[in-house]
């Protein structure tokens, strides 16, 4: 077989490689079965209710005006949520937050947390970080951790103050 037989046939092996490579791992349940499109369809299975964020809630501490007290730290990690909720939003005070190891999508009730410093959101189902190129928010946080997602757009971003970002084993294509 000559040469310019067996590039086609190298080229198709190429191609029939990258959509393997880009086609989309399936949603797991707690004990690892994948979720039909139906189920993941109906919406969050399990969102952050009332009932674990208040037991998650840790270090009191004054606030940034100094005025008076109000939770710092929320530890929700390893719950197997797929939502945040929406009782997160009564929570703006919120300088660290370890939401790892669980089911999330999207990250958007952090934009109402003005006073965040230390953001660990890995080993979720994370595709999309824009929320971290608007420009008022995120003005104090100085770590990101969004290790093991799936992340394919790095953003710009504002956050001045930002020393330490991890976003390995991601699937970033591109940058902003």
């Amino acid at each position: 077989m000559s040469e310019e037989e067996k590039q086609p046939e190298e080229q198709i092996n190429e191609e029939e490689e990258k959509e393997e490579e880009e086609k989309e791992e399936p949603e797991l349940d707690s004990q690892g079965n994948p979720i039909s499109p139906e189920d993941l369809a109906k919406g969050p299975r399990h969102p952050l209710k009332f009932e674990v964020l208040k037991t998650c809630l840790k270090k009191l501490s004054k606030t940034f005006d100094g005025l008076s007290y109000a939770f710092t730290a929320l530890d929700i990690h390893e719950k197997e949520l797929d939502d945040l909720g929406q009782d997160i939003n009564k929570f703006t005070q919120l300088r660290n937050i370890n939401a790892s190891n669980n089911k999330l999508k999207e990250m958007s009730p952090l934009i109402n947390m003005p006073y965040l410093s230390i953001v660990d959101f890995s080993i979720n189902a994370l595709k999309d970080m824009s929320i971290f190129s608007n420009t008022e928010a995120f003005q104090y946080l100085q770590v990101l951790n969004l290790k093991q997602n799936k992340i394919k757009t790095l953003p710009e971003m504002h956050a001045r103050y930002l020393k330490e970002l991890n976003l390995s084993e991601n699937k970033i294509v591109s940058c902003a």
